[in-house]
């Protein structure tokens, strides 16, 4: 089967890394109640970002592989969560135990009557998405063949038009825009545009990058709010947002990744590989802590989401670390054994 150039096995690119940091600490920032217009900027291209970066690290191991892999990495973090933060809010006063309604939300990954699920819904949604681009890899036993039908197929279902929205297990309409953004990071994974030992040239495809996400964003394209809202209808300025947005983050991080691989003492290196441990942890953690304290900080001059944000990620790391003691059996299932 053949599959698009790609990193070796010990050749592991750091920019990776370094974008999935960026990543989960704009969601964060995000679900910190921040200023709308910062809040709009930060939701337009993350999860598009975590799409294709899944897509950049695949690699094709058949559909059993697939599904074994991702119900334990995405699908059991997601139900664990539930089973952890419901009866802690419920205890605090803050949410409902388990009900009918509560069951079918989390089987359809609505976020709606479950805030502090609104991070989550992405894991089954990048479940179906994956286990799609295996089964389409094993049909067409081509891995490049399977990536374009993917794009396309992804953009011709995203257009479907439906008058009311059914119940769609594991937020499949979520997962079909994001076919599209993952099969372009299969298509590209391992390109030479992407590995350039230039930090000038990263630089400059970032400022391009960069420059066309601002373009797109001015006409219109929003692309988190219709996948987070799940109509299903984009247009293409949804795909020239996340697209834009997501290359120029991985350039950016390119960019960095060359500057610190210069700085003789690798400590730059070896923050980043700490702070990607806890990256899983804090993004299923940080939005019910983020939500138990807010009433408790006060507005500070149009700064409380930054205190907000810090609370976040710095109790979130707290708790995986005590959890990470206490009970490690319990932290493999919420982290998918990260």
């Amino acid at each position: 089967m053949d599959r698009p150039g790609h990193p070796g096995k010990g050749d592991r690119d750091l920019s990776i890394d370094i974008a999935k940091v960026f990543g989960i600490m704009l969601v964060v920032m995000a679900h910190s109640q921040s200023p709308f217009p910062l809040e709009k900027m930060i939701t337009s291209f993350t999860m598009t970002v975590f799409y294709m970066i899944s897509g950049l690290l695949y690699k094709p191991r058949g559909v059993a592989h697939a599904l074994r892999n991702k119900l334990s990495t995405l699908v059991v973090p997601y139900f664990m969560a539930a089973i952890v933060t419901l009866p802690t809010l419920w205890a605090i006063g803050q949410g409902s135990l388990f009900n009918t309604d509560i069951v079918f939300r989390l089987l359809d990954a609505k976020d709606e009557g479950l805030v502090w699920n609104s991070p989550l819904w992405f894991l089954p949604s990048l479940f179906i998405t994956i286990v799609a681009f295996s089964l389409l890899e094993a049909a067409l036993r081509s891995t490049r063949a399977a990536a374009l039908a993917g794009i396309v197929l992804g953009l011709a279902a995203s257009y479907l038009v439906l008058p009311v929205r059914p119940f769609l297990f594991f937020g499949l309409d979520t997962a079909v825009p994001g076919l599209a953004f993952f099969s372009l990071g299969v298509l590209v994974s391992g390109r030479d545009s992407l590995r350039n030992p230039s930090p000038r040239w990263n630089l400059a495809a970032f400022a391009l990058c960069f420059g066309l996400w601002v373009a797109t964003r001015m006409l219109g394209g929003h692309p988190y709010f219709i996948m987070a809202k799940y109509r299903i209808s984009p247009n293409l300025l949804f795909f020239a947002t996340g697209i834009a947005g997501t290359f120029a983050t991985l350039y950016f991080a390119r960019f960095l990744d060359l500057i610190w691989k210069q700085d003789g003492s690798g400590l730059p290196a070896r923050l980043l590989l700490f702070l990607s441990s806890s990256m899983f942890g804090i993004y299923v953690f940080h939005k019910p802590i983020i939500n138990s304290i807010r009433d408790y900080v006060p507005p500070l001059g149009g700064l409380r989401f930054l205190v907000l944000f810090i609370a976040g990620v710095t109790i979130s790391s707290l708790l995986l670390a005590l959890l990470r003691v206490v009970s490690p059996r319990l932290t493999r299932a919420l982290t998918g054994s990260r």
